[in-house]
């Protein structure tokens, strides 16, 4: 049967090409399945990214199966939400609306 790299592969091949190289390079077995804890750990390192880049980038159909399988935040992250305050303004900015306003504000 001759390869088609066009073609995705069997899920098994990659866990046995994941098992291999773990082995390999001497590695424990990671806590949590055997392709999940990377692809948590590429989406972590791509949370300041916009969502729907990072789901394509990542090869999710939607959002939503990144968001709640993959979406996992670590203690630095959640110490910042609780210490870190970033108040909204009371009201919205101005919004700009034509080319005159847009050279005013940049003081032209």
């Amino acid at each position: 049967m001759e390869k088609d790299p066009a073609r995705a592969t069997y899920a098994e091949k990659v866990t046995d090409w994941i098992v291999q190289a773990e082995s390999v390079a001497g590695l424990a077995k990671l806590t949590g399945g055997v392709s999940h804890p990377y692809r948590r750990k590429w989406r972590g390192e791509r949370s300041a990214h916009p969502l729907k880049a990072v789901a394509v980038a990542g090869g999710w159909s939607d959002v939503s199966t990144m968001l709640r399988c993959y979406d996992q935040p670590d203690h630095a992250a959640v110490l910042a939400v609780t210490s870190e305050t970033n108040r909204r303004r009371e009201q919205a900015p101005h919004a700009v609306e034509s080319d005159n306003e847009i050279d005013q504000v940049r003081g032209a």
